[in-house]
């Protein structure tokens, strides 16, 4: 069973293993209410069950209105109170295949490379993962610790359509513009505007490639 987690109308896919969430930019969910902790919960995924436990926050977590202690079973529908925030637990769609998609390598041969799993032919839930993650970086004290995350994730959705995984649509690409737009603004030293330039003639050209494989010939005279 696979689960996004829908907080202020973006879903995070949950992935195996262990999801963090609270005021923390390093969380895989960061929350902006002030009653949250740093580290507020944790989550942990598998193919049997998803778990939710606090973690030793001030102000505590409840589960469908109930204090949440130790660990609980999540399914979907329940909702999780953090402070005044809520975080829907919802069903992921089947997926009938999937592979990994890895952005190019960063220019520091030390940074962290981000894997990015992806279904072929549907690419919503990598732009709601880059939406999610740009989203975090505004909430957090400092954006431009959490940009060059942000520049993997779109990085990886381009190169998956580049490599002809998924189809580039209008409302994508605009999706990733805006992302690119608003990450390149938050870094106050500009050092993301070649970034971003490069981000919209690559969407460019793939529209273009994409008008021109779904125009129709003209029709053969008689």
């Amino acid at each position: 069973m696979s689960y996004w987690l829908k907080y202020r109308g973006t879903r995070f896919p949950v992935r195996p293993g262990e999801t963090t969430v609270g005021r923390s930019p390093y969380s895989t969910i960061v929350v902006g209410c002030s009653l949250a902790s740093r580290s507020h919960a944790r989550l942990r995924c598998s193919d049997e069950e998803l778990l939710i436990a606090d973690a030793g926050s001030a102000n505590g977590t409840t589960i469908n209105g109930e204090p949440l202690v130790g660990r609980r079973r999540l399914t979907a529908g329940d909702i999780v109170r953090i402070g005044t925030d809520i975080i829907e637990v919802e069903s992921a769609p089947a997926q009938s295949k999937v592979q990994t998609i890895k952005p190019p390598p960063p220019d520091d041969d030390d940074a962290e490379i981000v894997d990015f799993e992806t279904e072929t032919g549907v690419h919503a839930l990598d732009v709601d993962f880059a939406e999610g993650m740009m989203l975090a970086a505004k909430q957090s004290a400092d954006p431009t610790q959490m940009a060059g995350d942000v520049r993997k994730s779109v990085d990886g959705v381009i190169a998956a359509m580049e490599e002809g995984h998924q189809p580039c649509g209008r409302a994508d690409a605009a999706r990733l513009v805006a992302i690119a737009e608003t990450t390149a603004e938050s870094v106050a030293d500009g050092t993301l505007e070649e970034w971003r330039g490069m981000v919209l003639a690559r969407l460019s050209l793939l529209r273009q490639d994409q008008d021109r494989s779904t125009r129709r010939p003209p029709p053969v005279p008689r």
